[in-house]
């Protein structure tokens, strides 16, 4: 062919010609705020004493947006309700005008202690359901398993 014309075929992109939808990761749900709420808990909850490494918030940061961005809305609303009222509870539990990330590091914990203990379902649960979903996806993390002192072997004895 001539007169400027291109010969060439453009390439085409494979999961077009299969029918198949390319990959795409599901967005987040949380905001900016809402994860930095969820790094304070991780940060409060796992701390043994050297902190725990910004790197791996990160990691809490983007699986636990992941993992719920795949979530249906009731789970995802239970979630968010649960953090809510886990950065509003310390004005009932300690009694001071402050959201749970505004806290030092020591008053978190002791709230969350305090929270967790309280008699009244209404205090404890919503840090109970946090702990469980922010504990789920910290411990996927590969640097975990050391920590917990599992092996990687099948407990072994006799039945």
């Amino acid at each position: 062919m001539s007169g400027g014309v291109s010969t060439s075929i453009p390439a085409r992109d494979p999961a077009i010609d299969s029918g198949l939808a390319p990959l795409t990761l599901p967005r987040g749900p949380f905001g900016a705020r809402t994860l930095r709420l969820v790094r304070a808990l991780c940060a409060a909850l796992f701390d043994r004493g050297g902190g725990v490494p910004a790197e791996r918030l990160d990691w809490v940061e983007r699986e636990i947006n992941d993992f719920l961005g795949a979530a249906g809305f009731v789970p995802r609303l239970m979630v968010w309700m649960a953090l809510l009222a886990v950065q509003w509870l310390p004005l009932l539990v300690i009694g001071r005008p402050a959201r749970f990330v505004s806290l030092a590091p020591a008053e978190q914990r002791r709230c969350l202690v305090k929270m967790e203990a309280n008699r009244f379902a209404v205090l404890a649960l919503p840090v109970m359901a946090v702990k469980i979903v922010i504990g789920c996806v910290y411990f996927e993390h590969p640097d975990a398993r050391p920590e917990t002192g599992y092996d990687g072997g099948c407990l072994k004895g006799t039945i």
